[in-house]
């Protein structure tokens, strides 16, 4: 997903050495390329699978993990001392904020991929604004790499998806499983959500919780996040339980991960409890994917704190 350059691109070369990237804007084209058998499959950051009305008809298989280095990115010729502004994605401006604010840069976040903004730089020919984007977008787009591995923090995992036209079926029963489910809570008091979860904490059920939202504009919202961290076994088998699907909500919607099959009979009584205070949410199918090693780029390494510092000595 998004132009050469972006990280969806790099993972993809990655996780598929012999493959032909090819570029899309969104997930609804990357979803309608692969069910008209355009592509076989497509890699997309996790965060997009918000978008869940658009995925119907295409399934997760697996799940990569991904050490992000964020480079400073300007035209040549150009210097740190020269910029009074950066852009980039939210995402990626969040991941380097304290950099860039001990840097002096007025943060902006015009865009939908690093890559798009790296190209507006070259392609206005900016000097006084720089991008937030990969080394991999310096080459192409002819831009100048003022600063390496400029994140916060040192480890920089990101999550990415693979998805396919059919699903991938676990191979045995023995592996870790865990369930992803959202749901719905009526108004924005936090006592149904504590209720919610106590379901699995008297069960001995490990759980988390992520993404607490609240709509209040009574718009349908499509949410569906997987787990968090990354790991480093192979084969974890991950699976989709529970979603909350094209409904209108004024209250909280819930993402909650906990480590048993939704097969399993103790997480099974704890479902149907959760049916008592959840507003809203539908059993769909339940999907297997494959968790990664953690990937690192070929120009990057793991002694990444160490550039960062030269990244943080360049703006003193």
């Amino acid at each position: 997903m998004g132009i050469p350059g972006e990280y969806s691109e790099i993972v993809a070369s990655k996780v598929y050495p012999d493959c032909e990237p090819v570029p899309y804007k969104d997930i609804q084209t990357i979803c309608e390329a692969i069910e008209g058998k355009l592509v076989n499959q497509a890699i997309i950051p996790i965060r997009e699978i918000q978008q869940l009305s658009l995925l119907q008809g295409v399934h997760i298989v697996s799940e990569v993990q991904f050490q992000i280095g964020l480079c400073l990115l300007a035209n040549h010729g150009v210097e740190l001392s020269h910029l009074d502004s950066v852009d980039s994605t939210h995402h990626a401006i969040e991941q380097c904020e304290s950099t860039l604010t001990n840097m002096g840069l007025y943060k902006l976040a015009m865009f939908n991929t690093t890559a798009n903004a790296a190209q507006e730089v070259a392609k206005q020919k900016f000097v006084s604004r720089a991008a937030v984007a990969s080394s991999r977008a310096a080459d192409i787009y002819g831009l100048n790499i003022l600063a390496h591995d400029i994140q916060d923090e040192p480890i920089n995992i990101g999550r990415f998806l693979i998805l396919s036209r059919d699903p991938v079926i676990p191979r045995t029963a023995d592996k870790p499983i865990r369930t992803s489910i959202v749901m719905a809570t009526e108004g924005e008091s936090s006592c149904p959500l504590f209720k919610a979860l106590d379901v699995f904490a008297k069960r001995n059920i490990k759980y988390t919780t992520t993404h607490v939202k609240f709509n209040t504009n009574n718009k349908s919202i499509f949410t569906q996040v997987m787990t968090h961290g990354f790991f480093n076994k192979k084969d974890v088998h991950m699976e989709k339980a529970l979603i909350v699907d094209s409904v209108s909500l004024n209250g909280m919607l819930i993402n909650v991960e906990f480590d048993a099959s939704p097969e399993d009979q103790n997480a099974k009584n704890a479902l149907t409890d959760l049916e008592r205070f959840a507003e809203q949410y539908k059993k769909c199918l339940e999907e297997a994917r494959i968790m990664e090693d953690v990937l690192f780029d070929s120009v990057q390494s793991k002694s990444s704190s160490l550039k960062r510092q030269r990244s943080v000595d360049l703006a003193e």
